[in-house]
């Protein structure tokens, strides 16, 4: 497989021509793309920044209207500490050969690989870092080459002479991108295979969830940017957004001289919008009005005719197996606690009672005691609803209900 850059700032699952692929890649016809989606979007990015600290600032001055959470504040759950590490065999596609890795997920999820672990815990530089957004777990190479089939259609690989490699053992785990460079890793047991499955879909899950929503500006401008700018070009569906880190090369260059405008005028713009607060809500308020009068209207008969009969349907599809892997996170909970009552018995130290409390704290962030939650929504089918609603696939929904479920753990 080619290789290109992991990072990304956004992309489509099926990259059509139309949506922004910021990532950089010789070649000067590619080059003068970038640059053109680039201007492009940093027009709109520029507009969303200025809306979104307004509706900041707004709410900075109006408050939130409604009661603060009764829970205690507590540190940051998973400072210093790590995710998930061991060790399993990676394919290295520079010498193509199999070699033991110790692989360290930290805080941040992405994947650090070692030779071993004498060198993470000698503190050596990784070999690699993998930013997981976008990627998919797969556990066969039955999986892996219907993905390239599918993604190349003019290439034609057969499960039984794999043209790309042969597995160390029968249970692989390849971590597969629609253009991003490939990982491929084994293990001996199929119980291995399956904890690593857990970590490395816990790893996706999280970096796809990669726009922190404690940034009120940034976060909400560079969505809305990317919004407006598919609607510009005709896609009102929804897609897959795959938030990594910064892009390198050209396109991080630009993308960093469009937010390092915007920050500069930070300041002007909130004094300006301080000081015209009331004209400018004045002002929107009588838009939306003419606005209303004239698509209201529209709106509720497209409402009644085309999604009011389907609502009931909809959520029966979301509910269920929703309503499932919620009831799983009670049930964990539950065992946890069960189990720790048990240890905790016959030997109720202050010092032992502490390290079993511990233990539960961090239960929301184990990806492999979590991943019996995560399945009861994995295999959510929205049947007919996605042609009719536009949806590309219901990964969107599944991905989002286990983060919920991994902040009611929490």
């Amino acid at each position: 497989m080619s290789e290109f850059p992991t990072d990304q700032l956004l992309v489509n699952e099926r990259f059509p021509r139309s949506c922004p692929i910021l990532i950089s890649t010789p070649g000067a016809a590619l080059i003068t793309r970038t640059a053109v989606v680039n201007g492009e979007f940093g027009r709109l990015y520029e507009q969303q920044y200025a809306v979104a600290l307004f509706n900041k600032v707004r709410f900075d001055v109006e408050g939130g209207g409604g009661p603060q959470a009764q829970l205690l504040h507590r540190k940051i759950p998973l400072e210093n500490k790590s995710i998930f590490s061991g060790s399993l065999f990676q394919y290295l596609e520079e010498s193509k050969k199999w070699r033991n890795r110790f692989l360290f997920v930290p805080d941040s999820y992405n994947i650090n690989c070692y030779d071993n672990k004498a060198s993470h815990d000698r503190g050596l530089h990784p070999k690699g870092t993998i930013n997981c957004a976008g990627y998919k777990v797969l556990t066969s190479m039955e999986q892996y080459l219907d993905l390239i089939s599918n993604s190349l259609p003019d290439v034609k690989a057969k499960a039984g002479s794999s043209p790309f490699l042969k597995c160390a053992s029968q249970f692989p785990l390849v971590l597969w991108h629609p253009y991003a460079r490939h990982y491929y890793f084994c293990v001996a047991t199929e119980k291995e295979q399956q904890k690593w499955l857990a970590v490395l879909q816990d790893c996706v899950r999280h970096a796809n969830d990669g726009l922190s929503e404690e940034n009120k500006v940034q976060t909400p401008a560079f969505t809305d940017a990317v919004r407006l700018y598919r609607q510009a070009q005709g896609h009102y569906g929804t897609w897959d957004m795959m938030c990594g880190v910064a892009p390198q090369g050209q396109c991080q260059t630009q993308y960093e001289a469009v937010l390092q405008g915007c920050e500069a005028a930070r300041c002007s713009l909130e004094a300006s919008i301080r000081t015209d607060m009331d004209q400018i809500i004045t002002s929107k308020e009588h838009v939306t009005n003419k606005i209303k009068a004239v698509v209201l209207p529209k709106a509720e008969k497209l409402l009644k005719v085309s999604i009011q009969p389907y609502i009931s349907s909809i959520l029966d599809a979301l509910m269920e197996p929703t309503s499932r892997g919620f009831s799983e996170v009670r049930d964990v909970f539950f065992r946890e606690l069960v189990d720790m009552s048990k240890n905790t018995l016959n030997e109720g130290t202050k010092e032992t009672v502490a390290q079993h409390m511990e233990k539960i704290s961090m239960l929301a962030f184990h990806p492999v005691k979590m991943n019996s939650c995560y399945e009861k929504v994995e295999h959510l089918s929205l049947e007919g609803l996605q042609q009719r609603f536009d949806v590309s696939s219901p990964s969107v929904f599944v991905q989002r209900a286990q983060i919920l479920m991994r902040e009611r753990m929490e």
